[in-house]
């Protein structure tokens, strides 16, 4: 049972930064897009609103896939982890 909750741990960890980092990827290519002088505003928004714009910036790129399955990859993987640890405490 504790491999498979290492695996599971594992798996949400990969994931988190996996996201985070996309996120980064994304804001950086918004930053260096954006031609105005405020080329900071993209650090400050939301992360939705950002792989929406890059998106439309650069719609053959699968990062902005990936940033809205996360979430729910991250969902899945802590209800796996729950119902694990539920089983083994029944």
């Amino acid at each position: 049972m504790t491999t498979v909750f290492t695996f599971v741990f594992s798996a949400l960890v990969l994931v988190v930064i996996l996201s985070v980092c996309s996120d980064v990827v994304m804001r950086v290519y918004l930053t260096r897009k954006e031609s105005s002088g405020e080329k900071l505003t993209w650090w400050r928004r939301g992360s939705s609103q950002v792989a929406d714009t890059y998106h439309e910036l650069f719609p053959a790129s699968r990062l902005p896939l990936f940033s809205a399955l996360a979430l729910w990859l991250l969902v899945a993987l802590c209800v796996v982890g729950l119902l694990m640890f539920l089983s083994k405490a029944l």
